[in-house]
């Protein structure tokens, strides 16, 4: 059972302490534009990581490669699949649901309102992310602020786990097919 920091709650119940439904105190709603949005809201996502990925290769290949090496060793290890669940599944839900769900949930019914909630969320989410070189924090930064902005455009917390999970899947994808120079 997932757990909510120290207090032993799973995410179910500290939804619930809220008040409200904990489907909606989470946004694990149907997006506001139907299912069909899934696809349409990878093509900023894939085209503005293309653009930063083109950027850092032009300036500092050497900060991508440093980036994604660990990652491409992890991919072609003997625990792949338990690699591709993490990194694939894992990672997109978990960080989705704490960053955009409770924090994003909480934050924006306070002073700080939407904008202050999504650069808040954004900043603190690209924190966890410190290992990165600026290129990737960059990109990261800017995720953030995107799934920030779908999750409110769509009301719907699915949507940026998708295209967390998409995005996550590609640069997967792409890790084990294409061998980054030593």
């Amino acid at each position: 059972m997932p757990v909510f920091g120290t207090t032993g709650l799973s995410a179910q119940e500290a939804a619930g302490l809220y008040g409200n439904e904990r489907r909606q105190v989470l946004a694990l709603e149907r997006p506001s534009d139907g299912w069909r949005i899934l696809p349409w809201a990878l093509i900023p996502l894939f085209a503005g990581s293309a653009l930063l990925t083109a950027i850092a290769i032009y300036f500092q290949p050497d900060f991508l490669i440093k980036d994604m090496k660990p990652f491409q060793e992890l991919i072609h290890s003997n625990a792949i699949w338990l690699i591709l669940f993490v990194i694939c599944i894992g990672a997109p839900l978990s960080e989705e649901l704490l960053f955009r769900g409770f924090l994003f949930s909480a934050l924006s019914k306070t002073s700080l309102g939407l904008i202050g909630t999504a650069i808040l969320t954004s900043l603190l989410w690209t924190a966890m992310h410190a290992d990165y070189s600026t290129f990737a924090l960059i990109e990261v930064l800017f995720m953030g602020f995107y799934f920030s902005w779908l999750l409110v455009r769509t009301g719907s917390l699915w949507v940026p786990i998708f295209c967390h999970a998409a995005n996550n899947t590609l640069a997967c994808g792409v890790l084990y097919f294409v061998r980054l120079p030593s």
